[in-house]
C-alpha cells in the first residue's frame, strides 16, 4: 500500500493560513491533494490537521482517497517538526512494514501526479528504503533549473519506506 502523508497546520505565523490561501483560484492545499488523488499509485492520502475549518475545506474537495488524521496538540505548535507528526501517525497507525510512506507538502503545488508515480516506481525498481527528490537551482531567475538525482543515507523510521517529494 502507498500512503501519502500531508501535514497541514493552521497556526502559521509567517503567512497566516498559508495552506488554504487562494492560489490560482483554489486553496493552496487543493493542488497537492488533487495530484495525489489523481496518482494511480497512491492508495490513501492521510491529511494531518489541527483545525475544524481545514477539515470542512478538505471534505469539500470530495477526494475519496483522503483520510483525515487529527494530529495531537503538541505536534501542531510553532516549534513542532514535520517529523514529529509523521512519527506520531506512524506509531498509532497499523500499517505494514512493506507499505510505502510518502511525505507530500501542500507548499509544493507544482508537483504533478506523474512526478509522484515516477518517484514511487524508482523506489520499487531500485529496491530503495528511501528517496529524496531535489531541484538544483542555478542563479536566481528560475529560468535555468536542472533536476538531479542524489543518493543519501536513509533515516530509519522503524522499517518504514520513506519517499520525500
Amino acid at each position: 500500500m502507498v500512503i501519502s502523508f500531508v501535514p497541514m497546520r493552521s497556526g502559521s505565523k509567517s503567512i497566516i493560513d498559508k495552506n488554504i490561501k487562494d492560489f490560482c483560484g483554489k486553496p493552496l492545499c487543493y493542488w497537492t491533494l488533487k495530484e495525489l488523488q489523481n496518482c494511480p499509485l497512491v492508495d490513501i492520502i492521510v491529511v494531518a490537521i489541527d483545525s475544524a475549518e481545514y477539515q470542512l475545506l478538505i471534505d469539500s474537495f470530495n477526494f475519496p482517497k483522503i483520510i483525515i488524521y487529527h494530529r495531537k496538540f503538541e505536534n501542531a505548535q510553532d516549534d513542532s517538526t514535520t517529523e514529529s507528526v509523521m512519527l506520531e501517525y506512524l506509531m498509532l497507525s497499523k500499517h505494514k512494514n512493506e507499505d510505502i510512506f510518502i511525505l507530500a507538502q501542500v507548499t509544493n503545488p507544482f508537483i504533478e501526479s506523474n512526478n509522484y508515480s515516477d518517484g514511487i516506481e524508482q523506489l520499487k525498481i531500485q529496491n530503495l528504503d528511501s528517496l529524496l527528490t531535489c531541484t538544483r537551482i542555478k542563479g536566481f531567475s528560475g529560468t535555468n533549473m536542472e533536476t538531479h538525482s542524489i543518493m543519501i543515507t536513509p533515516i530509519d523510521l522503524e522499517g518504514k519506506n520513506l519517499l520525500v517529494l
